[in-house]
């Protein structure tokens, strides 16, 4: 019987002693799952929050790209009604554009319909003359840098007038002076259209002081008889008229030689 009981008792003793250590390591698993679950808890939490951070930054951008498209579609919808003429009316201020006004005209609107139209007819005579003279160029090249030149010349011209009359205090809008500008353009067509035509004999200096003078001489009367100031609007109509008929004269005269260097270097 003390056998029996010392052998049970020896296996109590062992089985008590051995309880902590399977109480320990349970308690170490359930702390490796806690911090287990924990940290997955908290990736995924980063996760969604860094997900939700990317969609609200894509949403703002594609919200704010939208609301630039809306705004540039509403800057170009403001320019239609300048577009939108009657080709009786463009008609008008063609033959406008070549007899000076006496006096200022007060029902005269601005549009930039006949102007843009000017600057194409413009690079299309500016070519046909070249290629007559038998200028050789590269292919594409001729329309590019006459278009280059006719645009940058009216855009450029008409901020310099601008400029010249909001310096002489003279009340003459942006889209008076572009609009203005762009006609003038229609004296420089029929000129170098005879040039391209007929040579540079007696019929172009004729076109030459008929047309290319007289547009000019209007575009300069715009600005005086918007003047209050005599003197003031005398400067002005003798400036923009000499740079008017100057450009005139290079496109006549230089442009040519001009753009055949330019081409060299290329």
């Amino acid at each position: 019987q003390r056998r029996v009981h010392g052998g049970v008792s020896s296996r109590c003793s062992s089985d008590i002693m051995a309880a902590p250590v399977m109480s320990t390591d349970g308690n170490m698993d359930i702390e490796a799952q806690s911090d287990n679950l924990l940290s997955a808890t908290f990736g995924g939490q980063l996760h969604q929050r860094f997900a939700a951070s990317v969609v609200s930054s894509v949403f703002a951008s594609t919200r704010s790209h939208a609301s630039g498209f809306r705004k540039a579609y509403a800057n170009i919808d403001v320019f239609r009604p300048y577009f939108d003429v009657e080709s009786r009316d463009v008609l008008k201020r063609l033959i406008k554009s070549l007899v000076p006004d006496k006096q200022a005209d007060q029902t005269h609107s601005f549009d930039l319909y006949g102007p843009t139209m000017l600057v194409f007819t413009l690079v299309a005579v500016l070519q046909l003359d070249m290629k007559l003279a038998m200028v050789t160029v590269k292919e594409g090249s001729l329309i590019g840098t006459a278009m280059g030149t006719i645009f940058s010349y009216w855009l450029g011209a008409s901020g310099l007038f601008y400029a010249v009359a909001y310096f002489l205090s003279i009340p003459m809008s942006l889209l008076a002076a572009l609009s203005s500008t762009g006609y003038a353009l229609f004296g420089y067509c029929i000129t170098l259209l005879i040039d391209a035509l007929f040579g540079s004999g007696f019929l172009f200096y004729v076109a030459l002081m008929l047309f290319g003078g007289s547009s000019a001489a209007t575009l300069g009367s715009r600005f005086f008889n918007a003047s209050s100031d005599p003197q003031k609007g005398l400067i002005a109509a003798g400036s923009v008229a000499a740079c008017h008929f100057l450009f005139l004269l290079y496109l006549h005269y230089a442009y040519a030689a001009f753009y055949t260097a330019v081409a060299d270097l290329r």
